[in-house]
């Protein structure tokens, strides 16, 4: 029946949120692990996270004792430290004349709107590469082209594929999200970009399924072996946009929509039903995978 609030179960509304996240969010489902989301009950905890450190290889001579070093981890934290919201009234003239579920229509829009503001924030920790990994700068972005040798859009990739081998990053796994004005340039080379259709028609061709899904989001097709993807939240300030390039889920993200903070009430001094939710995330690059992490900085024009 529509717009029963009998209905509004904050445990059940809590994952519908989260699913409609999880289904819009690009970069969370490129560039983001989840490996400490249990740990989070509030905002503004902290997760202390111990990474491996390096092992030296030593050499050895017959007859000579060896000797063995001390173990030393590395102590990063992850800081649940930012806090988003959501909250709309519903007026009961509205739930009246609906023959649609207005509540679950917009609670589901606010899914929508956290994605954006998840995906928004993700992006916002490519600043967190190495510093050797980042191609131009926000002084002075790169002005690509679709074919000129030193500033087409391909040599950019080129470029991070380089980077990340310098930095002995695997060859597999590796993924590019860039802009809607980078993707337009790269669409029209047709020596060195697969298309996601190419794809496709190729794995009808030869049943291989090892080919990269061209039905995943925002995927637009592989170049300079990279699988390539297209968002409009990469970060930007008018002059230069921050296209990220990398291998495997090298964010660390949590988050959490708590069922306590999933709430539907009515109003006093309306007819009118509310609904609001509380977002809890905070995220992490890690200095061992901020190697495997880029950014390639470009003008849009």
């Amino acid at each position: 029946m529509p717009n029963n609030l009998a209905a509004f179960i904050p445990q059940v509304w809590s994952r519908r949120i989260i699913a409609n996240i999880n289904q819009v969010n690009i970069a969370k489902a490129v560039m983001t692990n989840s490996n400490y989301e249990g740990e989070i009950q509030a905002a503004g905890d902290t997760v202390q996270v111990r990474t491996f450190g390096s092992i030296t290889i030593q050499d050895y001579a017959r007859g000579t004792p060896i000797s063995a070093e001390a173990l030393q981890p590395t102590k990063e934290t992850l800081v649940v430290d930012i806090a988003k919201y959501f909250a709309f009234d519903v007026d009961s003239l509205d739930i009246a004349q609906n023959d649609i579920d207005a509540i679950e229509g917009y609670t589901n829009r606010a899914g929508v709107a956290m994605s954006n503001a998840i995906d928004t924030f993700v992006f916002s920790k490519a600043s967190l590469a190495l510093t050797a990994n980042k191609i131009g700068t926000t002084a002075a972005p790169i002005s690509i082209t679709k074919d000129t040798d030193t500033t087409s859009v391909y040599q950019q990739l080129v470029y991070a594929g380089l980077r990340l081998d310098a930095q002995n990053v695997p060859a597999d796994g590796r993924w590019a999200i860039v802009t809607p004005f980078f993707k337009s340039l790269i669409l029209q080379s047709t020596t060195y970009f697969i298309r996601a259709t190419d794809m496709g028609d190729a794995i009808v061709r030869s049943a291989n399924l090892g080919v990269s899904d061209a039905s995943r989001l925002g995927f637009i097709g592989q170049a300079a072996g990279f699988d390539l993807y297209v968002s409009n939240n990469l970060p930007n300030n008018g002059t230069y946009w921050a296209n990220v390039y990398g291998q495997g889920k090298r964010v660390c993200y949590a988050a959490q929509i708590p069922a306590s903070t999933l709430e539907v009430m009515r109003l006093e001094t309306t007819f009118a039903t509310r609904v609001r939710g509380l977002l809890l995330h905070g995220a992490q690059v890690f200095a061992e995978d901020s190697k495997a992490l880029g950014v390639i900085y470009t003008t849009n024009a």
